[in-house]
């Protein structure tokens, strides 16, 4: 069995915001209290079958795990263990040249580790 991640209020409140478009501070609130388990199993699902791209700090100096599935990133703490927020790449120009660009990407990331690893 994978390992499962704890979801944070934050993140889970963030799934709620973006993936389920609740806007104001009450849906959101009411969603999240509602559908806690079906957010902690999705979320899971999203890191299962996601790509760790990234792992060290960012600029609030506190070290994590940055994961891809798609359009969607999700941040993890570096002991794997929490899932600290999520979001989606959007560049506003439709999901086609989101993907297309995340792809071209990717491509550069990985043969960039290919010459170093």
């Amino acid at each position: 069995m994978e390992e499962r991640l704890m979801i944070t209020q934050h993140c889970a409140e963030r799934y709620a915001e973006r993936i389920m478009s609740r806007d104001t501070k009450a849906d959101i609130a009411v969603y999240v209290a509602q559908n806690k388990e079906k957010i902690e199993e999705n979320i899971n699902k999203l890191y299962e079958y996601s790509e760790l791209i990234y792992s060290g700090v960012l600029k609030d100096k506190n070290p994590v795990n940055v994961h891809l599935n798609g359009t969607w990133v999700l941040l993890v703490n570096k002991d794997k263990a929490k899932a600290i927020t999520m979001y989606k790449i959007d560049f506003g120009l439709g999901e086609e040249f989101n993907k297309t660009f995340i792809e071209q990407m990717m491509n550069k990331i990985n043969g960039t580790r290919e010459v170093y690893c």
